[in-house]
């Protein structure tokens, strides 16, 4: 984790003084490789330094600081406006996490690995993939695939629908995207924060999933099917899709966690449970901005509601086949 992060330095000094498109996408590949590694190390400490009775209040706290770390981010860049600072803040941030995330893991992975017999590789290959179709734990993979899939779906394109339907012309659709996912991200905070708490308490977590999942389906129909211009009513989506957004990522944690295959072995299957969360954001634009560019035109901007109704099917599958998770209510 502490080498992952130390590694996206490097990604954010070339953003910082790219002058060009090739040395821009060199910066983020660097990026992101190294934060998703770091964040999939991250992911396996969880379960190594909290009871299992509290992970539930620990996904809470989770979903919290990453929330604050969203909000504090959008306000820093929208203070600052951007550009080089803006990468050089992001860098010092990061260096400075990794002191209290270390302090907290401390005595982690001390206890040494026994070896494993040597396997075949196609045995190798097989024993790494086989949570992802085997137990509740595959559920909990492919439905948070789901559910970030439709997130992705919906957040990665909103400054385009927005500058597209929502405003109008020649306004600052950057500046209006940011203000409205500060209204998500605040609103998601004080559901992700007691949500995850909640579920410890009455041991039910499937209800903030379906909850969740309705939430933001919701936002995304009303989104595709009234293309609304009052802004009122689209910052009151942004606080619906908020709730739904803090109460998801509540429980998404303790999920994983709850259903684990090997509590005592769980770095390598918490890893596939963070790419469940990174794989669409890679893949979704991929496909999402053609299909967009391809189906807008001149008669109309149906490209986002093909792409927003993917999302609602996304988020209804994630939420629908969390109800195959047997060993969580």
């Amino acid at each position: 984790m502490v080498a992952g992060s130390l590694l996206t330095m490097p990604g954010l000094a070339v953003l910082a003084f790219a002058s060009n498109y090739p040395e821009v996408l060199i910066g983020v590949a660097i990026i992101q490789f190294f934060f998703n590694a770091a964040g999939a190390a991250y992911a396996g400490i969880i379960p190594d330094v909290v009871p299992s009775q509290e992970v539930g209040k620990a996904s809470g706290f989770l979903a919290t600081m990453t929330q604050l770390g969203t909000g504090a981010g959008l306000g820093v860049t929208g203070a600052i406006g951007g550009g080089r600072v803006a990468y050089l803040v992001m860098g010092l941030v990061a260096l400075l996490s990794l002191a209290p995330a270390v302090w907290a893991a401390k005595g982690e992975g001390e206890t040494p690995i026994p070896p494993r017999p040597k396997r075949p590789l196609g045995e190798t290959v097989a024993e790494f993939l086989r949570p992802l179709h085997e137990g509740d734990f595959a559920w909990v993979v492919f439905t948070r695939l789901m559910i970030s899939s439709g997130i992705t779906a919906v957040l990665y394109f909103l400054v385009n629908f927005f500058r597209d339907v929502v405003l109008p012309p020649h306004s600052n659709a950057g500046s209006f995207t940011s203000n409205w996912l500060l209204v998500v991200v605040l609103t998601a905070i004080p559901f992700g924060f007691f949500g995850g708490q909640l579920s410890d308490r009455i041991r039910r977590r499937k209800i903030f999933v379906y909850i969740a999942g309705a939430a933001q389906a919701s936002v995304a129909l009303v989104f595709i099917v009234f293309y609304p211009t009052a802004i009122p009513l689209v910052f009151a989506l942004g606080v619906a899709y908020g709730v739904g957004y803090g109460m998801y990522f509540a429980v998404d944690w303790a999920l994983a966690c709850d259903t684990l295959p090997d509590p005592k072995a769980s770095a390598k299957d918490m890893g596939l449970f963070h790419v469940a969360l990174t794989l669409p954001q890679a893949f979704i634009p991929l496909f999402g901005g053609p299909l967009i560019d391809a189906l807008n035109g001149p008669h109309g901007n149906g490209g986002y509601r093909v792409v927003f109704s993917s999302a609602v099917v996304f988020l209804f599958l994630g939420t629908v086949l969390v109800s195959r998770i047997r060993v969580v209510r």
